[in-house]
Formats: structure tokens, sequence, C-alpha cells
């Protein structure tokens, strides 16, 4: 499967107060160094609900400069868009080249989501892995930098998590029936994305899988996995 949920060391809050200023600044640094290149990047984060994916896309819009940098949260296609192959959305959300963009899911919905929901038949599921993969490798040898990042979180976790915002009268509207039995799904979705991972991790695209229960402990690694991959991306 995909490895451990919880990290073997979870971060004291100092720490993590430290350290993450200090990411930011270096990823901010960096994004200079991508606008003056002829190279874009695209950060792909994928995970089950509440894993802290928007987490991380707000960490970076903290410091980046949004002239450069642009998140895109993932939903479900449109009326409009399912006119259309279904990976042209994705297509006109591209970063130009010397700027970033942060997808918060992303085209994996196809194998995540719509396969687990039955949205996606089992054929299109297949077709969608050489879709995404010829899409990828099209990004890559045009000079994208990819950084492929899941957040692994168990179930328990999760129902934690939705319990502490269902308590939370200004987080309650984030969990809907919706959630609930998506959570009851959890080894399927968790099935998913272990075929995902195992089917889609190239040299040049390859998976970074972070235990997420221990949300500061997560963040931190997801940032320093981003710092250090657009640095070496940049090569």
């Amino acid at each position: 499967m995909l490895g451990p949920t919880a990290p073997a060391r979870p971060l004291e809050k100092s720490e993590y107060r430290s350290r993450l200023p200090r990411l930011q600044d270096r990823i901010a640094d960096l994004q200079t160094r991508v606008r003056d290149s002829d190279r874009s990047v695209l950060i792909v984060l994928e995970g089950a609900d509440e894993s802290g994916k928007s987490t991380i896309a707000s960490r970076l819009l903290e410091k980046l400069d949004p002239r450069g940098f642009k998140v895109w949260h993932t939903y479900g296609a449109d009326a409009g868009e399912l006119r259309h192959p279904w990976l042209r959305r994705f297509w006109m959300r591209l970063p130009r080249r010397g700027a970033l963009a942060c997808f918060d899911r992303s085209w994996y919905g196809r194998v995540l989501v719509e396969s687990v929901e039955g949205i996606a038949s089992k054929s299109e599921v297949r077709r969608a892995y050489g879709e995404i993969a010829a899409f990828e490798r099209a990004l890559v040898d045009d000079g994208a930098v990819l950084l492929k990042i899941l957040l692994n979180l168990s179930k328990r976790e999760q129902r934690r998590r939705f319990e502490e915002c269902e308590d939370d009268p200004n987080q309650r509207w984030r969990i809907r029936s919706e959630d609930w039995r998506r959570h009851r799904k959890h080894r399927k979705y968790d099935e998913a994305f272990a075929a995902m991972v195992k089917e889609t991790s190239k040299s040049r695209a390859s998976w970074k899988v972070i235990p997420a229960d221990d949300r500061r402990t997560a963040e931190i690694a997801a940032m320093e996995a981003i710092a250090v991959g657009v640095r070496r991306g940049l090569r």
C-alpha cells in the first residue's frame, strides 16, 4: 500500500513555527529564479478529504508573488467542460514559462474519485492512465518542473478531523454528507491512491508520499519537498 500515515517523529509546535517561514522564504527566492528561466513549475497536491492540501496551497500563497503563481482548486467538471476532452480544462490552466501553478486536486481525479464512485468506466480509467502519462511527458519534455505530492491520511484521523470541524460552528460548513459517504469508502480510495502511485511514478514525475496524520509535520515535509523539487528542477 502507501506506507505509514503517521510520521516517525512529530514536530513540536516551536520547531514548526521556526521552519515554516524559512521554507516559505526559500520557495519565494526560488520563484525569482523560475521567473528568470524558461521553465514552469506545476505542483500537484492529492490526498483524502481533510488531508491538508488546501492548507499547503495557502502557505504558498502567503509568500509567493501572485503575478507568477496561481492556485487551482479542482472540482467536478461543469456542463461546459464536459463538452470537451477531459484533459482540456487542465491544459487551459497550465502556467506560462517563468510561472508556477498549484493544483489542489488535479487530472488524477479521473483515476481516483471518478473511478471509485463509478463516474468513469473501467475502460475510461485504463485509458486515462495512458493519457495522463502522455500529458505529463509532454509537460516535462517542454521544460516544466512537475512536483507530485500525495498526503497519506488514515481513516481514523480523517474521522477525527471531520468531527473536529463539525464541533466548530465556524468550520461546520466544510463537512457535508458527501464527505462522510466517501469516508466510509476510505479503503477503496486507499487502493486507488496506491494504484495511482504505482502506475504514474516516472523518473521525472515521481510521487512524494507524505504521512499526513500530524498536520504540522506533513505541512513542513510538503513545503520541503516543494523547495527541494523546484531547486533540482532548475539545475
